[in-house]
């Protein structure tokens, strides 16, 4: 065989090659995505942030440490909650108060105060 033949015979298999290998490519598939889609996803990854941005905390950590969670295998289980549990998480966390059990706290002391004053415990009011 000539050198031309051998050359026009090793293009010839790289063009039928590249041929039938082009049309096995994978089919991009596209959708439409709406602004709620994008919203929802952007939210998403606001939450994830503010939860790591909580569990970044000192007091936080060392609640964690004391109830004895590891506080960098808590971080990367939040890496890999899905959207919907990051979202109920999160939801749960806002709902809870920043000082849970303050006013009623307070509200007891006062009539525990009270009750004091009248029975004659206590004189904090002396006028009455």
């Amino acid at each position: 065989m000539s050198l031309f033949s051998k050359s026009k015979r090793i293009l010839l298999s790289l063009f039928v090659f590249s041929t039938f290998t082009l049309g096995m490519q994978n089919v991009a598939i596209g959708a439409i995505v709406t602004s709620g889609d994008m919203v929802a996803a952007q939210q998403s990854q606001s939450d994830r942030d503010e939860l790591k941005t909580l569990m970044a905390r000192e007091d936080v950590r060392d609640q964690l440490v004391e109830l004895g969670v590891d506080v960098d295998a808590a971080i990367a289980r939040v890496d890999s909650m899905t959207d919907t549990e990051v979202q109920q998480l999160s939801a749960k966390m806002d709902e809870m108060p920043a000082a849970s059990g303050f006013i009623e706290t307070a509200v007891l002391a006062f009539l525990v105060l009270v009750v004091l004053e009248v029975t004659g415990v206590t004189d904090i009011l002396p006028n009455i």
